[in-house]
């Protein structure tokens, strides 16, 4: 075999290993899970639109899917996607780049792309408000945690993002009456538990009817709930963007 086969199939070789090394990068998997419910202030419903728009999207990348679901008192009984795309059947690449160039230009090919969706997503979130408002009543964050089980994928790196103030009020668990350390022990032995392999952001934002004793409450009532249902609560923040940016940037560099 002459040095030059002998390079030629080295180099094949090579560039067949690089391309499955990149092929085994994981998906990204966002699952929003938003508040529509009547508690959630108007200018809290705007941050939480304007996080998701300039803060998730914007985030996206070319290994990323994204879906936004309604969290509300038709969690389970009215369940919709409100927005959806998943940039891995999109093709960002092009034969003629220049080798140098090619990781710029796909990522400049991405950021063209999330514009676009970003304007669709105001598109989309403008009128849901008045359209889920029949469901307004109540809050099924539970049923919204079990919709996203169904949307997590196995293969994949799961995150679920929670906008809302986790005030669960159905039938089935009522928080509203959360009033003390006693109350979150019995309220817990009576919550049916979602498992599923997705960690998790909550983002409760500014909450100005809910006094800091009933937030704490709260929170405290979540995180033993998602430890207790095996899932992973990576933060449980009001309105701290910044510790949401670095959380999604860290996740999506973690393949």
């Amino acid at each position: 075999m002459n040095s030059l086969l002998r390079r030629a199939i080295v180099l094949c070789i090579t560039l067949i290993i690089f391309a499955s090394c990149s092929d085994n990068t994981k998906t990204v998997n966002f699952i929003v899970l938003m508040d529509f419910s009547g508690s959630i202030p108007s200018q809290t419903m705007e941050w939480y639109k304007s996080v998701i728009k300039l803060d998730i999207i914007q985030n996206l990348e070319s290994n990323s899917r994204i879906v936004v679901l309604p969290v509300d008192y038709g969690s389970t009984t009215n369940s919709t996607e409100l927005f959806y795309y998943d940039l891995t059947h999109k093709s960002f690449k092009n034969n003629y780049d220049s080798p140098i160039l090619k990781e710029k230009k796909m990522k400049q090919r991405v950021q063209v792309f999330v514009k676009n969706i970003q304007v669709e997503f105001d598109s989309v979130l403008h009128d849901v408000s008045k359209t889920r408002a029949k469901y307004s009543k109540g809050t099924d964050i539970l049923g919204g945690l079990a919709l996203a089980q169904r949307y997590s994928y196995p293969n994949d790196k799961n995150i679920v993002l929670v906008f809302s103030d986790m005030i669960n009020e159905t039938e089935e668990l009522n928080l509203d009456k959360l009033n003390s350390n006693s109350s979150i022990l019995k309220l817990l032995e009576k919550s049916p538990k979602v498992s599923g392999g997705f960690d998790i952001i909550v983002m409760t934002g500014e909450q100005p009817n809910i006094k800091i004793k009933e937030m704490k409450l709260l929170k405290d009532f979540w995180t033993k709930y998602f430890n207790e249902s095996q899932l992973n609560l990576i933060a449980y923040e009001t309105s701290s963007k910044s510790i949401l940016v670095r959380k999604i940037i860290e996740y999506q560099q973690q393949n």
